[in-house]
């Protein structure tokens, strides 16, 4: 059973049942799973009986591989029981895992916003013809992203910036952990308050989310497709991981490229 809320900032909440019967069910195999990395005294690691391995591990850490089976399958089908179609991985959060109860989780995401392209091609056309013809090809194709951002209608929903803010501090918090460097100290450093860095970053992750959809949207209206053959070819060339999430990234990216070389040939 699920409900959705929708708020004001674009955020959608997707209050999720889990039902007990399946949680016991997969409890017992989540619990025998972890024993197998639990060394008890007097057992060789991953030999001991599950009860007793079981002891040794919080409760903490048994709900959460419990949700990690589980809420990608009942995520899917809240979609489409309520069909939405997010524009990010939601953020999950746990209401309550009360023992011999149904569980309740709450799923936090938003749609994707609509794109309005208007007259894109003359639009940019018409950019383009202001340049001067020694202009390179960089400068045209930064003429064009620019041309897009003031020209395209795109209503961001905040919750949407919001999470790309909060992703870029928490990344810039751990690098600067490992340089073993204080935020405060950092922050005085480059002259900027808190506040500031959140507001810079902010219109940072407004532009760059919206160049994503448009480009998206445009490579949809240009019906833009990517070989196979030249996505493997350029993970070879780059020696990075070959995996699916790895190919939608590399397919993304020479989707936009071929995006940027159809609108720059308008000129």
């Amino acid at each position: 059973m699920t409900t959705l809320a929708k708020e004001k900032n674009g955020q959608i909440q997707i209050t999720i049942t889990l039902p007990k019967a399946e949680i016991e069910k997969l409890r017992q195999m989540v619990e025998g799973e972890l024993a197998q990395n639990i060394l008890v005294p007097g057992f060789r690691k991953g030999k001991a009986p599950v009860a007793k391995a079981v002891t040794q591990i919080s409760e903490e850490k048994i709900i959460q591989n419990i949700l990690r089976k589980l809420l990608p399958k009942y995520f899917a089908d809240a979609i489409k029981e309520h069909k939405i179609k997010p524009a990010i991985y939601p953020r999950f959060e746990l209401i309550s895992a009360t023992k011999d109860k149904d569980w309740q989780v709450r799923a936090i995401t938003c749609e994707a916003p609509g794109v309005d392209l208007g007259v894109y091609k003359k639009t940019i056309s018409s950019a383009l013809k202001t340049l001067k013809k020694e202009t390179s090809k960089q400068e045209k194709e930064q003429k064009v992203l620019e041309t897009l951002l003031a020209s395209v209608k795109i209503d961001l929903p905040e919750f949407l910036v919001e999470e790309e803010v909060n992703h870029r501090l928490v990344h810039l918090v751990e690098k600067l952990e490992k340089l073993g460097v204080p935020l405060e100290k950092y922050l005085a450093s480059v002259g900027k308050s808190a506040e500031d860095l959140r507001k810079e970053y902010q219109k940072e992750a407004e532009r760059t989310i919206k160049l994503e959809f448009i480009l998206n949207k445009l490579a949809e209206e240009e019906k833009i497709k990517i070989d196979q053959k030249e996505v493997a070819e350029t993970i070879k060339t780059a020696s990075i991981p070959d995996n699916q999430e790895q190919r939608d990234a590399v397919a993304g990216v020479l989707s936009k490229r071929a995006v940027l070389d159809s609108l720059v040939s308008l000129g």
